[in-house]
């Protein structure tokens, strides 16, 4: 963090442009102001770092007199740079906790928001939304690009940032992309970049059909933060295909909304042929599933009608919870009540290690089973929400409803 970064008016033109003005150490600290309440988060993304309340002098330490000499050495920084450049300042870049919000218009068609909340943890974020006519620019290419990206957290901002003061630059870098575009009368930027987006998504959507696993980032997106990236394949590539393809359907009413120049209508077709094409190969993997499923759970009644394991389910029901078998301190009492039950049946210890043996394998065939009846279970849950998302939108007339 060694600067302040600001947008600023041309004096002669209608131009914005970026400057920076640098941090510099001060040289001498009053106490009173190092033990002031000062509006500066500490961390942007921690919990509980929001500002830094007053003090008393008493509780000045190397630790906390450090926190307050960077929160006036910023504000120092700031000061400067508003006697530099006054009313000609659109934004710049802060550490203030909490929610700050800048919103800038500069006529009926161009407007920017710059939403901050710092030092809430979790609850922390850093996005912008950039307007032309109403119209959110939305990166649809994100998409297909992360797993976790959905209709709602994609079309709330035009960017989201990772929570961190070095987002600043880029972020108002794309702010200064998009107004001078505009502002050069070069609205056809807006239009190839809505394109361009759209195009990535759909082609992408399109291109699930045709491949056997993807890779992709594994979180949600943020501009200037790249996940992890995640190969998907077989079954679990099945989910985001699924997923991603059928619930492209949230973003029709968004695309229907954007400038006849971006050929909206277009992109809406290919939308509508992809789930209908891919509606009658979901409902042959559901029906393929439900019949393994089927399958997996009559072998799994079989066992556990099986062998010794109808008296280990008894025992287990009865004993283990109530006696309190699972605690260390038990384990020798229950030990004695299985010698006992042993002597009473009459088994010599040849065949109790046979019986055991074969206890042992069943419950880890059990065990198994149960394991790949949950997945098949998951998977199911998952396929059925996809299917049910395009029956919705086909069959209950969501389509004439969203184009009347």
């Amino acid at each position: 963090m060694d600067y302040i970064y600001a947008i600023i008016r041309s004096p002669y033109t209608k131009e914005l442009s970026m400057v920076k003005e640098y941090i510099s150490p001060s040289n001498n600290y009053v106490e009173s102001e190092l033990c002031d309440f000062h509006n500066y988060a500490v961390s942007l993304s921690d919990q509980y770092s929001s500002y830094l309340c007053r003090i008393s002098h008493n509780d000045l330490n190397y630790y906390t007199m450090q926190q307050r000499k960077e929160a006036i050495d910023f504000k120092h920084a700031e000061d400067t740079l508003c006697k530099k450049y006054g009313d000609r300042i659109v934004t710049m870049s802060h550490r203030y906790g909490g929610w700050h919000g800048v919103n800038w218009e500069f006529n009926k068609d161009i407007s920017f928001l710059i939403g901050t909340n710092f030092g809430y943890g979790s609850a922390s974020y850093f996005y912008s939304l950039f307007k032309y006519k109403e119209c959110t620019l939305t990166p649809y290419s994100f998409y297909v690009k992360y797993r976790h990206s959905d209709y709602a957290n994609l079309v709330r901002y035009t960017y989201d940032y990772r929570v961190d003061y070095e987002s600043w630059r880029m972020l108002l870098s794309d702010c200064l992309d998009f107004y001078n575009a505009i502002v050069n009368k070069q609205e056809h930027y807006i239009f190839s970049w809505l394109q361009k987006h759209l195009s990535e998504m759909v082609s992408g959507l399109e291109h699930f059909m045709d491949i056997k696993e993807i890779q992709m980032e594994d979180g949600l997106p943020f501009k200037n933060h790249a996940s992890k990236l995640v190969t998907f394949s077989s079954d679990d590539f099945w989910i985001v295909k699924a997923e991603k393809i059928a619930f492209s359907l949230d973003f029709i009413k968004n695309i229907s909304q954007l400038p006849a120049q971006v050929s909206p209508k277009q992109y809406i077709n290919r939308i509508h042929a992809l789930c209908k094409r891919f509606q009658p190969m979901l409902k042959q993997k559901i029906e393929s599933t439900n019949k393994i499923l089927t399958a997996k759970k009559e072998e799994l009644e079989r066992l556990l009608g099986s062998g010794d394991y109808p008296l280990y389910d008894k025992l287990y029901k009865k004993y283990y919870y109530k006696k309190k078998w699972y605690l260390d301190c038990n384990k020798n009492s229950m030990l004695k009540f299985l010698v006992a039950l042993k002597n009473r049946f009459g088994i010599n210890r040849t065949e109790l290690k046979i019986r055991k043996n074969n206890l042992q394998q069943l419950l880890s065939g059990i065990s198994d089973l149960k394991s790949e009846i949950s997945s098949l279970d998951n998977l199911l849950t998952h396929f059925t929400k996809a299917d049910d998302r395009m029956n919705q939108y086909f069959q209950e007339g969501v389509y004439a409803r969203e184009f009347a």
